[in-house]
């Protein structure tokens, strides 16, 4: 029932990334809601189910994207940092949520642009690439309220 869950879930946010939320972008920028899910189920769920849960939704990241589809080893990598952290975390939950994506989003964005850089050949002007970087940050950061409370609410009908 979890797995039904947790892929009605990866279609509803597919939905949101690829169709309403760019409507509502500034300088085109948008929130990953992919990271910002696949960094609660890490922290809220075991390994083996957080892992696959990023792969998944990775893979559907890849599909709707026209890019670098490196959505899936990105997201696997995420959880998986995530997992190792939350072992030694003292503080709640939710504060290790909000540490992750504090960290993991201007990483990501780093790591985009780089690749875009490198491979591309693409050249961003460094103004928007900061623009990008605080922005995007801080759309990931507000998406975090609504979104850790909807994926503890299905974890917790599980149980």
């Amino acid at each position: 029932m979890r797995f039904i869950k947790y892929l009605i879930y990866i279609l509803i946010v597919a939905v949101f990334q690829a169709v309403i939320l760019p409507k509502f972008a500034f300088l085109g920028i948008v929130p990953d809601l992919f990271l910002v899910s696949v960094i609660v189920i890490s922290v809220l769920q075991e390994r083996t189910n957080s892992v696959l849960f990023s792969a998944g939704a990775g893979f559907v990241q890849d599909l709707l994207a026209s890019g670098l589809y490196l959505n899936v080893i990105i997201k696997t990598l995420v959880s998986g940092a995530v997992n190792y952290f939350k072992e030694d975390f003292n503080g709640s939950e939710y504060s290790l949520a909000v540490i992750a994506v504090a960290v993991a989003a201007p990483i990501i964005i780093i790591g985009e642009w780089l690749a875009l850089a490198c491979f591309f050949g693409q050249q961003v002007s460094w103004s928007y690439f900061i623009v990008r970087i605080a922005v995007g940050t801080i759309y990931n950061l507000l998406a975090l309220p609504v979104i850790f409370p909807l994926i503890k609410g299905l974890n917790n009908d599980e149980r």
